[in-house]
C-alpha cells in the first residue's frame, strides 16, 4: 500500500484465531456457497504471514494500529474502532 502511495488514516487489526474463523464460516460453507475451503485456507496463510510485518510497518511510520480483540461483541468491536478513527481526526 505504501508503494503505491496509499496510507491509511487507521489501520484496525482484528485478532481472531484460525479455528474460530473456520467455525463462524462453517454454515456459509454449507448452505450458501457449498465449496470447498481451499480460498478461505490460501488467504488465511497469506495473511498469518505477512499481517505481522504489515502492523509493524504502519505502527513504526505511522503510529496508527489498533488491535482489537474478535472475539469480543460487535458491539465492543465498533466502539473501540470507532474511537480509534476519532481520536486519529
Amino acid at each position: 500500500m505504501a508503494k503505491k502511495s496509499l496510507l491509511p488514516s487507521n489501520v484496525i487489526m482484528v485478532n481472531i484465531p484460525i479455528e474460530e474463523v473456520y467455525k463462524r464460516t462453517e454454515p456459509l460453507i454449507r448452505e450458501e456457497f457449498s465449496c470447498d475451503r481451499t480460498i478461505l485456507k490460501r488467504r488465511l496463510e497469506y495473511t498469518c504471514r505477512n499481517a505481522p510485518q504489515m502492523v509493524y510497518f504502519f505502527q513504526k511510520f505511522y503510529n496508527n494500529v489498533t488491535s482489537i480483540d474478535g472475539l469480543k461483541s460487535k458491539w465492543f468491536i465498533e466502539d473501540v474502532t470507532v474511537r480509534s478513527i476519532s481520536n486519529n481526526l
